[in-house]
């Protein structure tokens, strides 16, 4: 009779190559159990299944936007409305700390996009910066970029330049509507992490997809991460999302807490109506590159030459 060990792993991501060689997340595990034959090389486990890749995360200890919640620090009962959110910097963090489980890979899923960057000082757009979190990571993974954050909230542009340091001193940090925010072809990428789902209106949403492509070089590349209305099948992955918050150490009494009071704040739209309005303002090569459960990362591309008819920006 054969024996089986069991071996407990952390971080484990599903990845799947394209033709070119490319690899894509296709789901990620905070923690799985794998049965393993006793006389396999446990070791060499990885290479030996090439479906299965473990990944293990940059940071080996919880960063300060990954620690884990205990009782002293389960989130206060929050003030009703949308302004909770978009305004108060300390609940943004609070609320991207315990309620976003996958954010180190959200934040990895736009850092890919630049991967194919020409120039290390690059003009990059940052559309909501919010608190931070990701200027701080684009200027540790490319510290040369000549970066905008912009954010339609004071309390947000200081709490940026608070967790920027000394860095804030070589970002434009301006306080601005991100619905409008627009410059003639002034950037190569345009990056958002979490921040365009705040926007009420469908017309707003497409009125940024227009703005982005007016401001982008051609060839420029536009990359974001939003909540993503996951209706018709938005039960089972939303309990889904629910486990993965109690992973991180939630109680159900915050989920609660979650649904009544935070949930009210997004207005998420579907994968196709993202899709549509890229393409609609002239994007090509437009794509769901991720998602986990009610988040994903698009991507999409302004073409290298100006095509004729195209809309103009600035709605």
């Amino acid at each position: 009779m054969a024996r089986f060990v069991i071996l407990v792993v952390s971080d484990v991501s599903l990845y799947q190559r394209d033709t070119g060689g490319d690899r894509r997340i296709l789901r990620s595990f905070p923690q799985a159990r794998l049965r393993i034959p006793q006389t396999a090389n446990v070791g060499n486990f990885a290479e030996s299944a090439p479906a299965v890749r473990l990944k293990k995360r940059r940071n080996s200890k919880p960063a300060e936007d990954q620690v884990l919640m205990d009782e002293s620090q389960a989130p206060v009962r929050p003030e009703p409305g949308r302004q909770h959110l978009v305004r108060n910097p300390e609940a943004f963090d609070r609320e991207i700390r315990y309620f976003v489980p996958c954010q180190a890979d959200i934040l990895e899923s736009l850092l890919e996009s630049m991967l194919l960057m020409e120039e290390d000082c690059s003009p990059v757009l940052e559309l909501g910066c919010r608190t931070g979190i990701l200027s701080a990571r684009l200027l540790e993974e490319k510290p040369y970029i000549r970066l905008t954050s912009v954010d339609p909230e004071p309390s947000m542009i200081q709490a940026s330049r608070e967790r920027l340091g000394r860095s804030a001193e070589w970002v434009e940090l301006e306080c601005r509507s991100i619905t409008r925010y627009a410059r003639a072809t002034a950037f190569d990428y345009v990056l958002s992490n979490l921040a365009l789902h705040f926007l009420a209106s469908p017309e707003e949403k497409e009125a940024v997809c227009r703005n982005v492509f007016w401001s982008l070089k051609p060839g420029g590349i536009f990359a974001f991460s939003v909540m993503l209305d996951v209706a018709p099948a938005g039960d089972g992955v939303w309990k889904q999302w629910e486990r993965d918050v109690m992973g991180m150490g939630a109680r159900r009494q915050d989920i609660q807490e979650w649904h009544l009071h935070n949930r009210p704040a997004y207005f998420p739209v579907s994968q196709q109506a993202w899709l549509g309005w890229l393409r609609a303002a002239g994007f090509v090569h437009c794509e769901l590159v991720w998602s986990d459960t009610i988040f994903g990362t698009f991507w999409a591309k302004k073409p290298a030459e100006r095509v004729p008819g195209r809309s103009q920006g600035l709605s």
